[in-house]
């Protein structure tokens, strides 16, 4: 699944640095017409599922995608001129060839890919569907679950440390799963767990670890990054989640 984030992402950058290009000069209406063309086409990758069976396909999807759109009378030869340009720069892909995911790559799953990540997670960590609680006796004892409070973990770590540790593994993008809300998969570069919302939980294809923050100020961490905090953390035992005490 990742060749075709990665081809998403090679366009979009190509969308993105094409638009800067024809934003310089404003007063253009022919830039007008190909920024919107533009404008349109990153928001139809941004939709597209990531789920082919051949990479072909996925070339086919994005340039029918491109042959679709349409702007208003009058402009069909500057669009053609920039969908031509477009099409040609797709064309030249392959899943041998592709860049590394830009830096600041976040792109929502589909209903399709979201079930097969979550699959995934409930299969490696328990997690996926419904409410987590990573706190339960686990099979494996290798995942190593330790869950701190979040506001202790905060002051120890930062999400510049946790991408450095993650560049050191190799992890290029991690994926998003919100209990409430949409999935993603992101960029290493772009991932802050620690300013994100309660009910969350990340991890990458390998599912070697996992790091979840709940809305009751802990943050659970498990697998070879569990081993990683406590190898930098040397008094993390007194800094272990407790349900907290009401009455």
């Amino acid at each position: 699944m990742k060749t075709y984030f990665k081809l998403h992402a090679s366009l979009l950058k190509y969308c993105k640095e094409r638009y800067a290009v024809l934003q310089q000069n404003k007063d253009s209406t022919k830039n007008s017409i190909q920024s919107n063309f533009l404008g349109l086409m990153m928001e139809e990758i941004k939709n597209l599922e990531c789920d082919y069976d051949r990479f072909s396909d996925a070339i086919e999807v994005i340039k029918l995608a491109a042959e679709m759109i349409n702007l208003e009378q009058n402009s069909e030869d500057i669009v053609a001129q920039e969908r031509d340009r477009f099409v040609k720069t797709l064309l030249s892909y392959s899943s041998d060839t592709l860049d590394t995911l830009s830096q600041d790559f976040c792109q929502r799953l589909s209903k399709n890919e979201s079930q097969i990540i979550r699959k995934k997670a409930q299969e490696a960590w328990r997690a996926g569907f419904g409410y987590y609680f990573p706190l339960e006796p686990h099979p494996n004892p290798k995942f190593n679950l330790k869950a701190f409070f979040s506001t202790d973990f905060e002051k120890k770590f930062s999400n510049e440390s946790l991408h450095a540790m993650m560049k050191s593994w190799n992890v290029e993008c991690v994926y998003e799963l919100n209990e409430g809300g949409d999935d993603y998969i992101v960029a290493t570069d772009n991932w802050e767990p620690l300013d994100s919302s309660p009910e969350t939980f990340w991890f990458c294809d390998e599912c070697d670890w996992i790091l979840y923050v709940s809305h009751e100020n802990s943050t659970t961490v498990g697998g070879k990054l569990a081993e990683w905090v406590l190898s930098q953390w040397k008094d993390a035992e007194n800094h272990i989640w407790r349900i907290p005490e009401f009455g």
